[in-house]
């Protein structure tokens, strides 16, 4: 993983630095565990793109009078370098942690068969309290993905079927989410039912191979029954 940051650095550094460029010293500290789901490398590549857009003064701000359309196109342009760095990283990333790490808050991932994928920022995301459980079972993305890949190839309608299942699942979420349901006396009914959506599509990545026992062990504990909430791989 340090290889690969330290090749994601050297990338952007060479993309966006110039021979006239000042020398500087970097140096990059994260307390993000490697390896646990919890978008460690997109946090890096935000920072490493954040960092050399303003030594290039191709970033202006932020300053309290920005006007929203500038404060926009900066975001994305953070954010369009940073995914260039976890391409160096990962190969074929999502697009999904780099946005989120720049920008806050939830996305909407969607990726057909024909066609880029999309990724749409959650403006109105509600405010969820979330357990957050390190399950010390460090993992690869990239493996994940090529696990699932493999498993499609193999029995492309059955995989399909579950795959669709997972984007009805996320549509249902969604359309819960942007409800009025999470305000006032309908709260409690929002979660149970974001729970309960939550339970089947954990289910669903189980029987594509991507969860592991130690996840789990934590989706069946008396802590996590009390939540009412299943479990994600990250």
């Amino acid at each position: 993983m340090h290889v690969r940051s330290a090749t994601a650095f050297l990338y952007l550094f060479l993309s966006l630095g110039s021979p006239q460029s000042p020398g500087f010293v970097y140096t990059l500290r994260s307390t993000i565990p490697i390896g646990a789901g919890l978008g460690s490398s997109s946090s890096v590549c935000v920072c490493l793109s954040t960092a050399l857009l303003l030594q290039t003064r191709t970033l202006a701000g932020p300053h309290p009078d920005q006007p929203l359309k500038e404060a926009e196109v900066q975001l994305e342009r953070i954010n369009h370098w940073a995914f260039v760095g976890e391409l160096c990283i990962h190969g074929d990333p999502s697009g999904v942690d780099n946005t989120v790490s720049s920008r806050g808050k939830a996305v909407l991932f969607q990726k057909n068969t024909s066609g880029p994928a999309s990724v749409t920022p959650l403006v109105d995301f509600p405010k969820l309290r979330l357990l957050l459980v390190d399950t010390k079972q460090p993992r690869s993305t990239a493996m994940q993905v090529e696990k699932v890949r493999r498993l499609k190839d193999r029995h492309p309608t059955t995989t399909g079927l579950v795959l669709d299942t997972i984007g009805q699942l996320t549509d249902s979420a969604l359309e819960l989410l942007c409800s009025a349901n999470f305000s006032g006396n309908g709260t409690y009914d929002a979660l149970d039912r974001l729970g309960t959506l939550i339970r089947m599509n954990h289910g669903l990545l189980d029987a594509l191979g991507v969860s592991h026992p130690r996840l789990q062990r934590v989706c069946v504990e008396p802590t996590m029954a009390k939540w009412d909430y299943g479990g994600d791989i990250g």
